[in-house]
């Protein structure tokens, strides 16, 4: 019994040993392009490994490229995202979870027909937008269209409906307010959430 049980291990770690190598072969095959020449990376048949390791691609790359610059755009530019996106969605979850106003499930259906949509379709607008905006070629320009997430509102507000809402009732017999209930309460709890 104990020997099938190692060998079904066995198959199962091979197998997936196998789906690892390849899954990660495009990209040490990437790796080692990149230091070849432009014939060898034509070359037919290909090499595996370059006849020289050359580096002036990304010689190229640093010289054309403020990298520092670049690198800490894509770091402002995901902070404000992230931190924005977490604070809109989840109050706006916590909001469709919990509280009850007039057409609250026409807004939802609404916010989750932005899903059924390529985002491709949104780039011409994004774009309009932001020109309109006067905001074209800054760092905001980066970040604005994306400060909140349709996605992110229905994850979320999975997550609040999966908490009691007794909860909630003890803490509004305690004295708590809508907002004092949302941060001390409810963000607490959908940490995982949050985290996703």
């Amino acid at each position: 019994m104990k020997n099938k049980q190692n060998v079904q291990k066995l198959v199962i770690h091979i197998v997936l040993i196998l789906g690892v190598g390849i899954n990660i072969l495009p990209f040490i095959w990437m790796v080692l392009t990149s230091f070849k020449t432009a014939g060898e990376a034509m070359a037919i048949p290909p090499t595996i490994l370059p006849n020289q390791f050359i580096t002036t691609a990304y010689t190229t790359i640093v010289q054309s490229l403020s990298f520092g610059r670049v690198y800490l755009n894509t770091i402002i530019s995901t902070v404000t995202t992230v931190v924005f996106q977490v604070a809109f969605c989840s109050m706006a979850a916590y909001a469709f979870a919990r509280i009850e106003f007039p057409g609250k499930n026409i807004i939802f259906v609404v916010i989750l027909s932005v899903l059924m949509v390529p985002g491709q379709i949104f780039l011409v607008p994004q774009y309009l937008f932001i020109q309109r905006l006067g905001l074209l070629d800054t760092l905001p320009a980066l970040f604005l269209p994306n400060l909140f997430s349709a996605f992110g509102t229905f994850m979320m507000r999975q997550f609040f409906m999966s908490i009691p809402i007794e909860l909630e009732e003890a803490a509004f017999l305690d004295g708590a307010n809508r907002f004092q209930i949302f941060r001390k309460i409810m963000l607490p709890l959908v940490k995982p959430g949050i985290v996703a």
